[in-house]
Parts: C-alpha cells; sequence; structure tokens
C-alpha cells in the first residue's frame, strides 16, 4: 500500500510539468483559431465588398440611368442646380418621379447598410464607388429625403453619402495644400527696404 502511495504521489508530482505543457498548447491553439478567424473574417468582408461593388455597377447604376433618361425626357431642370428646385414640369411628373425613384432608393439603402453597418468595407468599396455614389446621391438625396417624409427610411444612404463626400472632399483639401506648398515653396518673396534702416 505504500508503495502505491508513492507511485501515486510521484505520479502527482509529474503532473503538473505536463498539465503546463498541456495549458500551453492548449492556449497556442486557442490563439490559431483566433487569428484564424479573423482572417475569415477579413476575407468574408473583403468578398462581401466585392460583390456588393459588382451589385452596385450591375443594378443601381442601370435603375439610376433609368431614372436619369426619365428626368430628361419629363424636362424638368430641378435636379441641375447645386440644391434641389423643383419646377413646373417637376410638380405635373411628381408621381411618376417617385415611382422610378423608390426602387433605386430602395436598392441604394440596401448596398449602403451593408456598410455602415460594418458587415463590408466601406473603405475598399470607397476607392471603387464613391465619386459615382456620391455625385449620384448628391443629386437625388433632397428627394430621397423628401419621399420618405421626415421618417427614419434611407439613413443608410444618407450616412454612407456623408462619410464618402466628407473623404472626398478631404482628400481634395489635402491635394490642393500640396500644390499650394509646392508652389509657395517655390515664389522667393523678395522686399526692399527704405534707405536709412
Amino acid at each position: 500500500m505504500e508503495l502505491f502511495k508513492e507511485i501515486l504521489n510521484i505520479l502527482y508530482l509529474l503532473s503538473g510539468p505536463f498539465i503546463a505543457i498541456f495549458a500551453y498548447f492548449a492556449l497556442q491553439q486557442i490563439k490559431v483559431a483566433k487569428e484564424s478567424i479573423s482572417i475569415n473574417s477579413t476575407r468574408d468582408s473583403l468578398k462581401l465588398t466585392a460583390e456588393q461593388v459588382k451589385y452596385y455597377n450591375n443594378i443601381i447604376i442601370p435603375l439610376q440611368n433609368e431614372f436619369n433618361t426619365y428626368i430628361k425626357s419629363i424636362g424638368t431642370k430641378a435636379f441641375q442646380a447645386k440644391a434641389f428646385i423643383p419646377d413646373k414640369a417637376f410638380d405635373t411628373n411628381f408621381e411618376g418621379i417617385v415611382r422610378k425613384l423608390v426602387p433605386l432608393a430602395n436598392e441604394i439603402e440596401s448596398f449602403s447598410l451593408y456598410f455602415t453597418s460594418g458587415v463590408a468595407s466601406e473603405e475598399q468599396a470607397y476607392h471603387s464607388l464613391s465619386f459615382t455614389y456620391c455625385s449620384n446621391i448628391g443629386e437625388i438625396l433632397p428627394l430621397i429625403s423628401e419621399v420618405a417624409n421626415g421618417k427614419h427610411a434611407y439613413t443608410a444612404t444618407a450616412e454612407l453619402y456623408s462619410i464618402w463626400q466628407n473623404r472626398n472632399e478631404n482628400e481634395n483639401l489635402l491635394k490642393n495644400k500640396s500644390e499650394i506648398d509646392v508652389r509657395l515653396s517655390s515664389i522667393k518673396a523678395k522686399c526692399i527696404k527704405p534707405i536709412g534702416t
């Protein structure tokens, strides 16, 4: 019986390092699993981003073109100014405009939601679509807001537009600043001091 107790004590003492080694390898596996999850999540986000860019090009742009063609056909100038200004042609054809606008606005909202929720990478999509998105949305956003009639509809569209428009403006200002800095550094300012000073 004494021999059995000694064997158990020795096994107990030896189990400490084995447990430590086992714990170390288990923690390493957890670290690898976390990295794998992060990589898979990033890959899935980029894949979804690419799908949404394709969706924008294949679905939304044709709807936008259809809307623009309709607007030209009715002769309204409401969308030509920097500010949306309804005119007689717009008022007369308001129901037709809304019929063309709502499917377009719904598709844009669905698209925008992927990015504003963080499911897809808005930074990656920005490089491909920001110019087109901002120019198209900038023209119709006031009308979309009017159609929403004060409800919290189309908020993802407005949020993504704001993010991308501000980033575009920031990039343009930084580019202009760089050009101005280069021009300023090339100009030698000269002063003529009065005689006797």
